[in-house]
């Protein structure tokens, strides 16, 4: 094992060993899709005040005899932080508001839930008139802190809220040296535990982290995570809202698109052949299987030299009617298809179907179609089935080389394609059919003869005994 994956399986032990004992303290007064929106966010906290305290005394006042904490009690350093962390970073918190800062009044016997509500208010107030607002805005929004599921009391909930902060202050989270996404391990980590109440609330939104590798290695992921791993405010754009109703990014086009949509949603075909990013089909997606909808959408914003991945339920690689005829222009007029990757079933929270990863690429240079049928390639879970990473690598290598491999890939010709009616259902072009050994009869029939000739004796003791039992009965 390198030493790589002994640091990432000692930074999750440590994590989970941390989560286990807040989800304790937690979940005797609320549900696992309640206390997870509460650690999530303080883990989220914690990051952003880690990073303003670091930046603060590693950038700006490297050179200077004071830290953060005391420059900003001097007024000829105060508007100067705050002005910088703010055009750098795209937020701010005062001294008083760190999570450090937090600890010491918990410690002191001083900290009142209050303080936390003011930190996580002045934060996003902090991004008011800047080019970060949208991106900050509501991030907190589930983080509700005036619930009397955390205690009937303001000295009830600041004790439980306390416990929860004293917890992860504890945890190491030095981001220039974590092996592991922290958001992303604490939130499959909570639902895999917890699945029985969380799984089909939060679960069936939620792209496990193997499926996102693959998505995002065939193509070379919210907000909290793009900036946890260092991602500036000013290089990314995550709208929230119906993609298919209102389309936020207009003409703008991109070199890489994943999306893991939420499977045969409802929609509202109507009209929507007068939109240009679904107008050249002909036919829309039926209104209780917006699938292609979200392909089509994602086709319109990629660029020409551009490739996609995203993760549909298996019925669009062979349902007719409006699908049939979207998944033909694809194939036949656009050819923009590159892959048919096939996962196994039940890898997802919350739906136990089995799901397969398209690519897309524009500008190809041949017709044919690549087919993956990794349907058999994974570790049973309690609860869910998961992908390691030589399983994604495993994938992400034969789909590199585009090579057939028997019982798992081929390449499949367009006259292959049109010969299926265009449809794409795994199994019509990756054969994983097993022949049975062949039986020799010869044996069978010598064993059955050995299998009589046991049978009869074994008869003919029991007979000899109940016989002598008889005989016994009689004397």
């Amino acid at each position: 094992m390198s030493n790589t994956n002994q640091t990432q399986q000692s930074q999750q032990a440590e994590l989970q060993k941390r989560l286990w004992k807040i989800a304790n303290d937690l979940r005797g007064n609320m549900d696992a899709n309640e206390f997870r929106n509460y650690i999530l966010s303080l883990i989220f906290y914690r990051f952003l005040s880690d990073k303003i305290e670091d930046y603060v005394n590693n950038n700006l006042l490297e050179a200077e005899s004071v830290n953060f904490i005391e420059a900003y009690e001097l007024e000829d350093y105060r508007e100067g932080i705050k002005e910088e962390a703010l055009n750098d970073l795209g937020f701010f918190i005062e001294p008083k508001y760190l999570f450090s800062t937090l600890v010491k009044e918990i410690n002191q016997g001083n900290f009142d839930i209050e303080d936390l509500q003011n930190a996580v208010i002045a934060v996003e107030n902090s991004t008011i008139g800047q080019r970060s607002e949208d991106d900050f805005r509501g991030l907190f929004e589930d983080l509700d802190l005036s619930s009397s599921r955390l205690g009937s009391t303001p000295a009830e909930r600041s004790k439980m809220i306390a416990a929860v902060i004293l917890n992860l202050h504890d945890l190491e989270i030095k981001h220039d040296e974590i092996e592991i996404d922290i958001l992303g391990d604490a939130y499959e980590y909570l639902i895999g535990q917890f699945a029985a109440n969380a799984g089909k609330k939060a679960g069936e939104f939620y792209t496990p982290q193997q499926v996102s590798k693959i998505l995002a290695k065939a193509v070379t992921l919210g907000r909290m995570n793009l900036l946890m791993h260092g991602v500036n405010y000013t290089n990314f754009n995550v709208q929230q809202g119906d993609t298919l109703e209102n389309d936020h990014f207009g003409d703008q086009k991109f070199s890489a698109v994943v999306a893991n949509p939420p499977y045969s949603a409802n929609w509202n075909p109507d009209g929507k052949l007068d939109d240009e990013r679904f107008r050249a089909y002909g036919k829309t997606a039926p209104k209780s299987k917006a699938d292609f909808a979200f392909v089509e959408h994602m086709l319109y914003h990629l660029a020409e030299d551009g490739t996609m991945a995203v993760v549909l339920p298996h019925g669009v690689l062979f349902r007719g009617a409006g699908e049939g005829t979207i998944r033909r222009y694809m194939i036949e007029n656009m050819n923009f298809l590159d892959a048919v990757i096939g996962l196994p079933a039940n890898l997802f929270y919350g739906t136990s179907i089995p799901t397969t990863v398209l690519v897309f690429k524009k500008n190809r240079s041949t017709k044919d179609i690549f087919f993956i049928d990794a349907s058999n390639d994974f570790d049973k879970g309690k609860n869910q089935n998961t992908l390691t990473d030589a399983h994604v690598d495993k994938i992400i290598e034969t789909y590199a080389k585009r090579e057939n491999v028997d019982k798992y890939a081929h390449v499949a010709t367009f006259d292959e394609i049109v010969e299926n009616d265009f449809n794409l259902n795994i199994p019509r072009y990756v054969d994983t059919f097993k022949e049975e050994e062949p039986i020799d009869l010869a044996q069978v029939e010598a064993e059955l003869k050995a299998v009589d000739i046991e049978i009869a004796k074994a008869q003919a003791e029991f007979d000899a005994m109940v016989a002598e039992l008889v005989e016994t009965k009689n004397d």
